[in-house]
């Protein structure tokens, strides 16, 4: 199954999660991901063996421990800076100030960005969470 808003016809990695029971297709830019992340540019200069046919659809695949909600909702906050889905996936963020639940929505995506070292989704998350709990 093809994620619905992180299957991008021109990308050139992909990234398969399992939900439950199935699995979902991100498809995704090897770039972006490597211009953003240390750990992904590492990932993906290492050399593969002429042995592994790991392809979908033409792109590399890469299999992913990650859930696939935490997975997405980290993706997401890399594609879509401007959103608030930056802080939270579990429902539309219309945060209230001094909202207790912010951090605990906000793990999932600070603990990838932590995983994947990408300071520019770590800032912001930091930055909101300040904003609302000064």
């Amino acid at each position: 199954k093809h994620h619905e808003s992180l299957y991008f016809p021109d990308g050139d990695i992909t990234l398969p999660v399992t939900n439950g029971e199935e699995t979902v297709l991100l498809r995704l830019h090897r770039f972006m991901l490597s211009h953003y992340s240390p750990v992904f540019k590492d990932m993906f200069s290492l050399p593969t063996s002429h042995q592994i046919d790991d392809t979908y659809d033409g792109t590399l695949v890469i299999v992913m421990q990650d859930t696939c909600a935490d997975l997405a909702a980290f993706m997401d906050a890399l594609y879509n800076p401007e959103r608030a889905a930056v802080i939270s996936y579990v429902r539309s963020l219309h945060l209230v100030h001094h909202d207790p639940n912010v951090y605990s929505e906000a793990r999932p995506i600070l603990t990838l960005a932590r995983k994947y070292r990408i300071d520019s989704v770590i800032a912001r998350i930091v930055r909101h969470i300040g904003d609302h709990w000064p």
